[in-house]
C-alpha cells in the first residue's frame, strides 16, 4: 500500500507539472505583508515579522486568506485530467483491501 501511494503522489505531482508548464501564464498567490514586532524573551529579542497573522479575525488577514485560498483553487482547477485523476485515487484509497495502522517510525528511516 505504501508502494501505491508513492506512486500515485508521483502521478499528481507530474499532472501537475504537465499542467503548469502546458497552460503558460502562472496566476500570482497573494502577497503577505511584513509588520515587524519585537518581543524580548528570556533576554532575548524575538523578532516576528508575521505575528500579525496570528489574528485570524482581522480583516487584512482575512483578505489574504481568502486570497490564497483563491490562487490555490484556481492552481488545482488548472490540473489536466484533474476529475478523473481525483477519482481514481479515490478508487484505490476506498478499496478496503488494504490497510495499514500502527505505524512507528524508528531511527534511521526505519518503520
Amino acid at each position: 500500500m505504501v508502494k501505491i501511494t508513492s506512486i500515485l503522489r508521483m502521478a499528481a505531482l507530474s499532472a501537475f507539472m504537465t499542467s503548469l508548464a502546458a497552460s503558460g501564464a502562472e496566476p500570482a498567490p497573494a502577497v503577505a505583508t511584513v509588520k515587524e514586532v519585537a518581543e524580548i524573551l528570556h533576554g532575548v529579542v524575538v523578532k516576528d515579522p508575521y505575528r500579525h497573522f496570528e489574528n485570524i479575525k482581522s480583516p487584512e488577514v482575512q483578505t489574504w486568506l481568502q486570497g490564497q485560498a483563491g490562487y490555490a483553487r484556481q492552481t488545482l482547477d488548472r490540473i489536466a485530467l484533474r476529475d478523473s485523476l481525483e477519482k481514481r485515487i479515490t478508487e484505490l484509497t476506498t478499496t478496503g483491501v488494504d490497510s495499514i495502522g500502527g505505524i512507528v517510525r524508528m531511527p534511521g528511516d526505519r518503520i
